[in-house]
């Protein structure tokens, strides 16, 4: 008889995937345009809640990799 793992076990093993887009810009456009066009960029085409969500999100991560370099303003 096959053993078979419960819920709880599968998705402490299976790494969150958070969907935000303006992260997702930010991920994709770093390397390509300049940090100015980025900051005009989000700045012009992104509410402000949605701005402070992804800030959140980073915070969040931050916190869970215990790394003290990024302060939750």
């Amino acid at each position: 008889m096959p053993i078979m793992q419960s819920s709880t076990d599968q998705s402490t093993t299976e790494p969150k995937i958070v969907v935000n887009e303006l992260l997702f810009f930010v991920n994709n456009k770093f390397d390509c345009l300049a940090r100015d066009i980025i900051r005009s960029t989000i700045a012009d085409f992104f509410r402000e809640d949605k701005m402070l969500a992804a800030k959140q999100i980073l915070v969040q991560y931050m916190d869970t990799c215990q790394l003290d370099v990024i302060q939750p303003l």
